[in-house]
């Protein structure tokens, strides 16, 4: 009875970590599909190359998300230490105003 037990637990185990490998690979694919999706719409610059690829573009979609993955920095490492605070939404919503100034001068 208690080998059953024993079998069952480690085959439970190894399920969960092939669940979780499964996964971790879909996410890798599903990121590896939207990139090929954008290279492949992305429209060609007078040059020839792709204009999805250009540093201009990188740098301006690294600007914009970069406000959002500052806050979620920071709400990871809120959740990390157990002082899991998830209001992060109302100070961003007061400090909006701010945003072309603070644009305009970084």
């Amino acid at each position: 009875m208690n080998t059953q037990i024993a079998v069952s637990a480690v085959s439970a185990s190894a399920r969960m970590k092939r669940l979780r490998l499964r996964s971790g690979v879909q996410r890798v694919i599903g990121l590896a599909a939207v990139l090929l999706i954008a290279l492949v719409a992305s429209p060609h610059s007078v040059r020839g190359g792709l204009l999805f690829l250009e540093p201009g573009n990188i740098s301006d979609i690294l600007r914009q998300v970069s406000e959002i993955g500052i806050i979620s920095l920071g709400m990871t490492f809120v959740i990390l230490t157990g002082g899991i605070d998830l209001s992060v939404s109302q100070p961003s919503r007061q400090l909006w105003p701010l945003q072309p100034w603070v644009s305009s001068t970084v």
